[in-house]
């Protein structure tokens, strides 16, 4: 792990304190977050997880699978209303 200074103002420095502590984790840690959530990569979404990885390709749905109107069906069960 490497180290890293930044110069920040001193309200964004108590922002970031108490950000992190409403999270239950470290500035170094949203920092982390922020960087690999800003990268190409996750912008384009390249990054699975292990669990999505194991999972891929255990459910084969057919061709005219809509996923909108499979969700829509689904909150208009869930909330009792018409699709």
């Amino acid at each position: 792990m490497s180290k890293l200074t930044l110069s920040v103002r001193e309200g964004d420095v108590r922002a970031a304190r108490r950000k992190a502590k409403e999270r239950g984790t470290s500035i170094s840690a949203m920092f982390s977050e922020w960087v690999r959530a800003e990268s190409p990569s996750a912008a384009r979404g390249d990054e699975i997880g292990p669990l999505t990885r194991s999972i891929s390709g255990i459910i084969k749905l057919p061709e005219d699978f809509d996923a909108k109107e499979a969700m829509a069906e689904i909150l208009a069960g869930k909330y009792g209303v018409e699709p």
